[in-house]
């Protein structure tokens, strides 16, 4: 077996588009975002960030759990980690420019589409070629 067709680092690392779906039909969006793969470094970088914050937090919390608001947070910073870019995204009439930030306060105010995005990006299917 060639593990060569199996290598979902390399897409993950580079990003893969995808297409938004409308929240209520399903149908296309003309927006498209880049989306970076669980196994880009990128991604990888950001989660073992969080997870020593959290070592900390619990060392120092005599091991009090994480709130719900706090891996909401997490999983807003994840996605906006896992965005490399995107196009046809536009508020008000204008482009939005990306940036992670851009990328972090769209997640906030469109859950939707951070949902999309978070699926996608955790399904290694859709960084494996042909």
């Amino acid at each position: 077996m060639d593990f060569e067709k199996l290598d979902t680092k390399a897409a993950s690392d580079e990003g893969v588009e995808l297409q938004l779906l409308h929240p209520k039909t399903g149908a296309p969006l003309d927006a498209f975002i880049t989306v970076l793969g669980v196994d880009s470094d990128a991604v990888r970088a950001a989660l073992f960030e969080q997870q020593r914050r959290y070592a900390k937090k619990l060392a120092s919390r005599s091991n009090q759990p994480r709130t719900p608001e706090e891996i909401e947070a997490d999983r807003l910073e994840l996605v906006a980690a896992a965005t490399k870019g995107w196009r046809g995204i536009a508020l008000e009439g204008k482009a939005l420019e990306f940036s992670a930030a851009a990328a972090a306060r769209f997640y906030q105010r469109f859950p939707w589409a951070m949902e999309q995005v978070d699926r996608f990006g955790s399904d290694r299917a859709n960084f494996l070629q042909g």
